[in-house]
């Protein structure tokens, strides 16, 4: 008779028998070679998310263009700008992250992404007299936004609700 939470082998496939022990399950992300695996994958992913500084252009792209010398008002909506672009270029991911795949749209999405940021970070160097500044430097972020929206911006989410298997995942009681 298996207890709550033991692996029960059968046919050589491992299954979670499990309505709790959230501990045996924790312990299980290390010792069991595809829950392993899975968990450093999403891992990655999640990281390359939040380190791509994403969330430093969502929350604080306004006080960004102010300190590049843009009028308060010329930053609200060069940042309301940023918003709209992040939500109009996450909805093309909606059809092509089955389409395409996770990892094809991130290979895809993290070079761009790169270059773009630096980009941006290059037309600092422009003098601020140049009204190309802050042109550029809007032009840039806007295409890092619209390359991290269908990427990077849901990829993480579905890959890490997806990469472990089935008798990992919750269960519904």
């Amino acid at each position: 008779m298996l207890g709550d939470g033991d692996i029960k082998v059968t046919d050589g496939k491992k299954e979670f028998t499990s309505k709790g022990r959230y501990f045996a399950r924790f312990i299980q992300l290390f010792t069991i070679a595809r829950v392993r695996r899975a968990s450093l994958a999403a891992f990655v992913v999640m990281i390359a998310q939040q380190m791509c500084g994403i969330n430093i252009m969502a929350f604080y792209s306004s006080t960004l263009f102010v300190e590049a010398h843009a009028s308060e008002r010329k930053a609200l909506l060069i940042s309301w700008g940023f918003g709209l672009i992040n939500f109009v270029f996450a909805w093309p991911a909606v059809r092509s992250i089955d389409t395409f795949g996770r990892r094809a749209l991130l290979l895809f999405t993290f070079p761009h992404m790169a270059w773009t940021l630096l980009a941006a970070a290059f037309c600092f160097l422009i003098p601020t007299s140049s009204p190309a500044h802050i042109g550029l430097i809007a032009f840039f972020i806007f295409l890092f936004a619209a390359f991290y929206s269908p990427g990077e911006g849901p990829v993480p989410f579905t890959y890490s609700a997806e990469a472990f298997p089935l008798f990992h995942r919750g269960r519904r009681h």
